[in-house]
């Protein structure tokens, strides 16, 4: 056995620096003195997503989707252990558990746009539609955070459990190393300065349209 690296920086980067958002985004959605930093953060949250997207289609090999989003036949042969195939990077199942979370992170963060707390504070682009769509995206914003909570639970639980298993999967997210055959090669890694400038492109458009 040999240690690769399989995860660049900018995707654990990416990884935890969503973990610690999201558990901002939860401390502060009933406090109204940190509102205005709630919103802050979800417009953050929403250019990391939109960069997490980009660096999936010209990011490290392990980054791409074309790496890890497998057939939803091929994840269910996984998860009942009848597919047996090797890759670095994501399982079938858990590539499936990231697309299905970035989505609803996706669905959260945008509709946090449209939001309106009724008081004071209202998302940049609430007065751009009409009131009824208004309510409906606020509703949908409101009810969205509980399917969030489930796949968050289900991705949790899943780590715990090949840790149990003796699959450091929170260790390789962490150094971006993982154990591998001696006959495995390293993924190729993309720089972190192409990640570093795709992601203030980003950002600079963000600020530009939604503050």
């Amino acid at each position: 056995m040999k240690k690769i690296k399989v995860w660049d920086i900018p995707t654990r980067l990416f990884h935890w620096a969503l973990l610690i958002g999201v558990a901002f985004m939860w401390y502060s959605s009933g406090d109204f003195d940190l509102m205005e930093y709630h919103m802050i953060i979800g417009r953050l949250i929403l250019c990391m997503l939109v960069f997490r997207i980009v660096w999936g289609f010209v990011g490290s090999i392990t980054a791409r989707f074309t790496d890890f989003i497998r057939s939803p036949i091929s994840g269910i042969r996984y998860l009942f252990g009848r597919d047996s195939s090797r890759t670095e990077g994501h399982n079938p199942a858990g590539g499936w558990m990231i697309l299905a979370l970035m989505l609803v992170l996706l669905t959260q963060a945008v509709t946090g746009l449209f939001a309106d707390d009724d008081i004071f504070y209202s998302g940049p682009f609430f007065l751009s539609v009409d009131a009824d769509l208004a309510d409906w995206l606020n509703g949908l914003h409101h009810q969205n955070i509980d399917y969030l909570w489930v796949l968050i639970g289900i991705h949790v639980l899943a780590s715990i459990v090949y840790q149990i298993r003796g699959k450091n999967l929170i260790g390789s997210m962490l150094t971006g190393n993982k154990q591998a055959e001696e006959t495995v090669e390293a993924p190729e890694m993309r720089s972190p300065w192409l990640a570093l400038a795709i992601f203030c492109v980003i950002c600079g458009l963000g600020y530009y349209f939604m503050w």
